[in-house]
């Protein structure tokens, strides 16, 4: 007899009786409970030697790779979501709205360097007159208090001169700081703002619904550049673009509305229509009927029929009766 079997009737000697749970008592529980640990230690003590228990599982951490070979993640990668597959019309669609941003992109930068390359020219401009009038004060200036007690006429004209010169050079100043403030102002509105959704009149009607008085978005209207700073301007066509956006959802909402109500009356009259044709057909199945020589004998009086007992043939005869 082998040692499986001597341990199997070993097991089978030490078993107690099977007794139902509920009516054992604790101290037949505890006996039970000794019983079973001393049959599994003893059957831990027979088994072969030289077989190592096997360690418990762990878990593989995704990637890693084990004998060389790459071993796949337990869990279920997620899905690829589908992509769309674009018609012809859609995709031509695209391209058409891709190249129309890239123009009115290349405007705008035409139009900014335009600005720019006047504003240079200008600065040319003014810088030229500004070296010219410099001269000529210096000029003046040099020897003016000797020429007042030598011919002070001619010195007084001198000094009213360069009065008027550094009156002139101030207004070249001014000037040219006027010119650079309105294409500051120009390049920084046109780079933040989508001048094809909004022009002028929507930044005066935003103003308007502000409260501000017409004089003043008269003044706007005819220099909107130096009416305010490039920041508030360029707020104010956000803003001005926000609300137009806004009234034409809401013009398309109301359109909309007015659509479903239009929808919604006209399929109450497609659910009447069924019900008064049905109507019709029993009121044509309800009138009397002339009988052939063949039926004589079957009285004239009106026979009621249900429709929902004709065959398909005498359902469409009478509908084409009622119609």
């Amino acid at each position: 007899m082998t040692d499986e079997t001597t341990a199997g009737n070993s097991i089978e000697e030490i078993e107690p009786e099977t007794v139902a749970l509920h009516e054992a008592d604790i101290p037949s529980i505890d006996a039970a409970l000794e019983t079973a640990l001393a049959v599994e230690a003893e059957v831990m003590n027979e088994a072969p030697e030289g077989e190592p228990e096997a360690p418990p599982a762990q878990a593989i951490p995704q990637g890693a790779e084990t004998d060389g070979q790459s071993v796949a993640s337990t869990e279920t990668a997620p899905a690829t979501p589908e992509q769309r597959v674009y018609t012809q019309e859609e995709i031509q669609g695209i391209i058409a709205e891709n190249e129309r941003q890239k123009k009115q992109i290349d405007q705008k930068e035409l139009f900014i360097q335009q600005r720019s390359t006047e504003l240079g020219t200008l600065r040319q401009q003014l810088s030229v007159e500004k070296q010219q009038l410099a001269a000529l004060r210096a000029q003046l200036v040099n020897g003016l208090e000797d020429r007042f007690s030598e011919n002070p006429l001619q010195a007084s004209n001198d000094r009213d001169t360069i009065k008027q010169i550094d009156s002139r050079l101030a207004g070249l100043g001014q000037q040219e700081a006027r010119a650079s403030s309105i294409v500051e102002s120009q390049t920084f509105f046109l780079r933040h703002v989508n001048t094809e959704k909004v022009g002028l009149d929507d930044l005066a009607e935003t103003l308007r619904a502000d409260g501000v008085d017409d004089r003043y978005i008269a003044q706007f209207k005819a220099n909107p550049w130096e009416w305010t700073t490039p920041e508030a301007l360029v707020q104010l066509g956000k803003r001005a673009e926000e609300r137009k956006e806004y009234i034409q959802a809401d013009q398309d909402r109301r359109i909309l509305a007015q659509h479903v109500m239009h929808l919604n009356a006209q399929a109450e009259k497609l659910k009447a229509k069924p019900r008064q044709v049905m109507s019709r057909v029993q009121q044509s199945l309800n009138q009397p009927r002339q009988m052939t020589a063949a039926g004589a004998s079957v009285s004239n009086a009106s026979i009621t029929l249900d429709p929902t007992r004709m065959s398909n043939a005498e359902l469409n005869a009478a509908l084409k009766e009622a119609m």
